[in-house]
């Protein structure tokens, strides 16, 4: 691992950017692809939903309200305090696990959904098949694993490390098959057309 790059796999590291109010990839919204998502019916609403790296909990929220059960995964204490807050706020019931998603295999539940928004591209690529390992550890024979890669065609200071799709591709077909793949997605206009919807299913 580059030195340079060491600090991000820490929670201090991300905790110092929501006190500082620099944690400039929330948006303070829910992804509106991940909302059509499940308002689509793709779902059931009896189905378990993890959310990693759920940061601010706004997805987790919007799940919750249309009437799913949701838990998130988060190392960040702060991100997991503001979650809570909104949950309160939004008067529905998040299960919060305060963390590392790199401990994914040591949960106790599995889950029918696993979905990631802006996740991958806060970790360095290097562990990027470590991680889709762990994903795939809690995720139920027969589940999907969501994402909405970001950033594709753009290049940032990382983090976001820009997401090459052919060598995430390679890497997640090692786990899963991929049922489903669109650009056209419903993304904030900040974010539009540098982002992909791909969703792998685990076999049953």
């Amino acid at each position: 691992m580059h030195p340079k790059y060491q600090s991000i796999d820490t929670p201090e590291y991300w905790d110092e950017r929501y006190k500082t109010n620099e944690d400039t990839w929330t948006f303070n919204n829910y992804n509106p692809t991940f909302v059509h998502l499940l308002k689509s019916g793709f779902l059931n609403k009896d189905q378990k939903i993890l959310i990693i790296g759920a940061g601010k909990g706004y997805d987790a929220v919007e799940a919750a309200k249309l009437g799913f059960d949701v838990t998130t995964i988060d190392f960040s204490t702060q991100a997991n305090e503001f979650t809570r807050k909104l949950a309160a706020g939004a008067d529905v019931n998040i299960k919060l696990i305060n963390k590392d998603i790199f401990e994914l295999n040591s949960l106790n539940t599995k889950y029918d959904l696993i979905y990631e928004y802006v996740t991958i591209c806060s970790i360095i690529p290097e562990r990027w098949g470590e991680l889709l390992e762990k994903i795939d550890y809690a995720l139920n024979a027969g589940g999907y694993f969501v994402t909405v890669l970001f950033p594709v065609n753009r290049h940032y200071e990382p983090p976001p490390f820009t997401v090459e799709l052919k060598d995430f591709y390679n890497l997640a077909v090692k786990c899963w098959k991929l049922v489903y793949f669109q650009r056209d997605i419903p993304s904030i206009k900040p974010r539009k057309g540098n982002e992909l919807l791909l969703i792998f299913k685990k076999s049953a």
